[in-house]
């Protein structure tokens, strides 16, 4: 072929590929009108509510029906995807829109009859009922309402979806912003089977958090085509199933969280696709089997709470694609071997909650791609070595709960990502090193029970990401100033007791904080209380105790913030062994532990204290109440466990009745003048540990 026949073949190619694409331009279709009129009427069923989509959603997500209108062609509208050739909408994409109300039976969504792939996971559709028009999309391939706060049950016409290849029916029915389901949906098992006869196409199958029920069915081994797998519902129960891990193309496989199954772990096939593993909370109650080091495509392996025991295998240590290694609160034992640095990908090591002895090995530190680190709750030994400074990823750090000595490594103030340390309930002494307080990244600071002498480093003034400082139970000494602690600005957790600390405060100041939630300052030479604690509305916890303060408890104490509305999250107040005078205060209803004890209160017991129906422990022991016990605290043996009124001046007999299945463990009248006889009803008292009535009349 010459030079000039070959541009003549090009151009007329160019111009065939042109007109071919300006006639499938032309023959587009727009949005079918009837397909249009649906999505606007669907539409006008919510509202548009910031809170409806979960926290997991990602930060640039936004409503997207907030753009939809009347006059554009709606398969230009986001969320919406159309078949060019007819205008019929065979996609919508809901996920993450702030969707909030109900999805009734006769709602236009079910008019799209064509639709192939619908996702309207992570928006709240109000404790709407599961419709069985879910399962009358003829060509439906993949569904997605997770995390919607449905209610009820699966409804069986599901199972006449023949063509799905993804189905995710997880946490329906839960709440992503306080962390708890409400009423788990409920997957009848005779749906369960015929879900798993009918829909043979699967590739995917979520399942997590449904009410089953049931053990798993045989009919699960017909979806030879799953690649991913979950069913952390919390309900599955008999025996663990092998056959579970001969599907040959499973890449993902989630079983955690059925605290009900038992079972062994089986032979672990070299052939496995395996990718990622979760069997939390299943007890196996054996060793993990050396075969696991055959599951070579491993990168999430998850075995917590399985009460697994004896050493780890070295051949864990093979597993060279492993990016995350979940072992916690399980019983191995045994030392972490060198050969941990064969994990060059890890990310994440949790091994806390276990029975590891031994040294923290060096090698740890050269494992550059670490970014958490969890060994709490051990029986490590020895010195923090310095090469833990060198993990330039590290975000979290967990040694608390060990045997570790020592001084604390300057080095450890190299780590700059670091967010949180957890170093509490070690041997840990001497000084703490400037350089801990240095990074200002810094969120969670643990340094609690261990025997760190000195000051606190300066520094810690400068942290302004910091939301909880805990440095209790030290021999920590020299003066804190607490005005400058308040201005930080995120502060929500303080606890300085149990030191040698002084505190530098200037009641005059008021603080800015206002999520503060945590308050621990016993034993730092208070004469009076803080004055920032006027206008802390969310404090949940306030321990006082073993200071001097003197006077009566302020009024404002219990009743904070500008309106001077009641106090509706304090649970926990510790204000035993200071110089109270004046009558017994009564606390919030909120309150679960209450000690005034050690005082020099006067006066009777206000029968307002009866009120506290969540009241759990009540010591009002060695001060100068007196009077008649109120016969009304009987009434809160429902929730009481310790009820201390030891060494006061009460008088006249003690009427109070406890019914049965009553709690109280704890009841102690010593050092009064009571009299009379013992009451019948400490006999419905079942759960009794201490019951002290000596020195009364």
């Amino acid at each position: 072929m010459s030079w000039l026949m070959f541009v003549l073949h090009l151009f007329l190619l160019l111009f065939l590929l042109s007109s071919s694409s300006s006639f499938s331009t032309s023959a587009r279709h727009t949005c079918l009108e009837d397909q249009r009129f649906s999505l606007l009427q669907f539409k006008t069923t919510f509202t548009i509510t910031a809170n409806a989509s979960s926290p997991r959603c990602k930060s640039n997500s936004h409503p997207k029906m907030v753009f939809w209108n009347e006059s554009s062609d709606c398969c230009l509208w986001e969320g919406v995807t159309c078949d060019w050739s007819n205008g019929h909408v065979i996609g919508l994409d809901l996920s993450c829109s702030y969707l909030q109300g109900t999805i009734q039976p006769n709602t236009t969504l079910f008019h799209l009859r064509h639709l192939q792939t619908l996702n309207l996971a992570f928006n709240d559709f109000n404790f709407s009922t599961i419709s069985p028009d879910f399962g009358s999309f003829p060509s439906l391939t993949h569904l997605n309402p997770f995390e919607t706060n449905f209610t009820g049950r699966i409804p069986s016409k599901i199972c006449h979806l023949s063509k799905l290849v993804s189905l995710d029916l997880s946490y329906l029915n839960y709440n992503p912003y306080d962390y708890i389901f409400y009423y788990p949906v409920r997957l009848e098992q005779h749906t369960f089977n015929m879900l798993l006869r009918n829909l043979t196409q699967l590739r995917e199958l979520h399942l997590d958090s449904l009410n089953i029920s049931s053990p798993l069915p045989h009919a699960l081994l017909n979806l030879s085509s799953l690649t991913s797998l979950s069913f952390g519902s919390y309900q599955l129960r008999g025996k663990f199933s092998e056959n579970i891990f001969h599907f040959p193309n499973l890449r993902e496989l989630d079983v955690g969280g059925n605290s009900e199954l038992t079972g062994k772990l089986p032979y672990f096939n070299a052939t496995s696709s395996l990718q990622f593993l979760d069997l939390g909370d299943i007890s196996f109650s054996s060793q993990l089997p050396k075969s696991i080091s055959n599951l070579k495509a491993l990168n999430i392996l998850s075995l917590f709470y399985c009460k697994l025991s004896g050493s780890i295998p070295a051949s864990v240590w093979n597993l060279t694609k492993i990016t995350d290694l979940d072992f916690p609160f399980n019983s191995f034992s045994g030392q972490i071997p060198s050969s941990i640095s064969n994990l060059a990908r890890l990310r994440g090591l949790y091994l806390f909650g276990n029975n590891l002895n031994g040294q923290i090995i060096d090698s740890l530190g050269y494992m550059s791609q670490l970014t958490l680190l969890a060994l709490s709750s051990n029986n490590l030994n020895g010195q923090i070595p310095d090469s833990l400074g060198n993990m330039s990823q590290l975000t979290n750090l967990y040694l608390s709960g060990n045997n570790l000595n020592g001084q604390i490594p300057d080095s450890l103030g190299n780590m700059s990502l670091l967010t949180s340390r957890y170093l509490s309930y070690n041997s840990l002494n001497g000084t703490i090193p400037s350089s801990l307080f240095a990074l200002p990244s810094l969120v969670y600071i643990y340094l609690s029970n261990n025997k760190l002498r000195g000051p606190i480093p300066g520094l810690v003034y400068e942290l302004q990401n910091l939301l909880d400082l805990w440095v209790s139970s030290n021999n920590l000494s020299g003066v804190v100033d607490l005005d400058k602690l308040l201005k930080l600005k995120n502060l929500i957790s303080l606890d300085l007791s149990y030191n040698g600390l002084s505190l530098s405060i200037n009641n005059s100041v008021n603080s800015t904080l206002t999520n503060f939630d945590t308050t621990g300052l016993a034993s730092c030479n208070l004469s009076e209380f803080p004055n920032f604690l006027r206008e802390q509305a969310k404090l949940h916890s306030l321990d006082l105790s073993n200071n001097k303060i003197h006077g009566e408890v302020p009024k404002w104490l219990f009743n904070v913030g500008k309106d001077s509305l009641q106090n509706k999250n304090l649970q926990f107040i510790d204000l035993h062994s200071n110089s109270l005078r004046g009558p017994l205060p009564v606390p919030p209803n909120t309150t679960y532990v209450f000690s005034i004890s050690n005082n020099k209160l006067t006066g009777e017991i206000p029968t307002l204290i009866c009120n506290l129906s969540s009241l759990g422990v009540l010591d009002l022991s060695n001060n100068s109440l007196s009077g008649l016990i109120p016969q009304c605290l009987g009434n809160l043996s429902n929730s009481l466990s310790v009820l201390n009124l030891g060494t006061n001046s009460f008088s006249g007999t003690f009427t109070a009745t406890f019914t049965k299945g009553n709690f109280l463990r704890n009841l102690n009248l010593n050092g009064n003048q009571i009299e009379g006889q013992v009451p019948r009803s400490l006999l419905n008292c079942e759960y009794f540990e201490v019951l002290d009535l000596g020195k009364t009349r």
